[in-house]
């Protein structure tokens, strides 16, 4: 299953350079392939608001939340939503 097709509702082409992210999630260990992952933030729970309508063009059920950080918007994926979605959870 793709993310971009389950958030976007669309598939998107591969790069060819995708990576993937190991996450650990209740004694559950799940590989996502992600296009890139070009840094690590360290986020506050001040910064983390609830989704916005910027949303609407997502499958905003996969989604807690939203960060506006420095004119960009980063979405915080609902992991257990999208492990159940994927058959993991």
């Amino acid at each position: 299953m793709r993310l971009d097709e389950l958030l976007f509702r669309r598939r998107e082409a591969g790069s060819g350079e995708e990576r993937i992210v190991v996450i650990e999630h209740e004694g559950d260990r799940v590989g996502l392939v992600v296009d890139a992952a070009r840094e690590i933030l360290r986020i506050s729970g001040e910064q983390i608001t609830s989704l916005g309508t910027r949303a609407s063009d997502l499958n905003a059920d996969l989604l807690e939340a939203e960060i506006v950080d420095e004119n960009r918007v980063i979405y915080v994926i609902a992991l257990q939503k999208l492990l159940q979605e994927i058959g993991v959870g």
